[in-house]
């Protein structure tokens, strides 16, 4: 109906719309497994050459470094506050980080004039399109993996104290015989 309303006639948008998806499906049909490979190995040498993963991982560890001075909280509820800031944290930067890629990769090629060689090859529109989602996320997955392994580091870390001490006055409490004590911090610390 869009391509009808822009050339005027319901004819006209219906034969415009079903050449497009005509060429939709011929490039589907034509889809090259290896030339996606190619476009999406391009978008991960690129975002490494950036050194756009750098960046990440620097805010990443300043985070982390300085994140623990402004997170007050009882220690019965340190676990708590510290696995809602790495989660938050991670999501914000990973999110930040997935953005920037995608938006400065393809202007960028327009600027450093890559994309002119490549679409001279015999490259479809939406095998470029869809190689450089691929290689997008597959630099974001790998983004995500790291983050996560730097968070369980950072929380195993920082919990294990906060953990050790709630075990310590569970013990004491044990010893003393004071069971409903005993019974909070064990919630706390399931």
């Amino acid at each position: 109906l869009l391509a009808a309303r822009t050339r005027g006639s319901l004819i006209d948008g219906f034969i415009a719309a079903a050449a497009g998806i005509m060429d939709f499906l011929r490039d589907l049909v034509a889809f090259s497994p290896r030339r996606l490979w190619a476009i999406a190995w391009h978008s991960i040498l690129e975002s490494i050459r950036r050194r756009m993963l750098l960046g990440v991982f620097g805010v990443l560890a300043v985070v982390f470094m300085f994140g623990g001075w402004f997170l007050q909280s009882k220690p019965t509820e340190q676990v708590k506050v510290y696995v809602s800031f790495v989660f938050l944290s991670s999501s914000l930067i990973a999110i930040a980080a997935a953005w920037l890629l995608a938006c400065l990769s393809l202007p960028s090629d327009i600027r450093d004039k890559t994309i002119h060689t490549v679409v001279t090859k015999p490259v479809r529109r939406l095998e470029i399109v869809v190689g450089r989602i691929i290689g997008l996320t597959i630099i974001s997955t790998c983004i995500l993996i790291a983050m996560g392994l730097v968070s369980y580091v950072y929380m195993s870390r920082s919990g294990a104290g906060s953990l050790g001490e709630l075990g310590q006055k569970m013990k004491e409490a044990n010893q003393r015989g004071n069971v409903k004590y005993e019974a909070e911090l064990k919630d706390s610390i399931d």
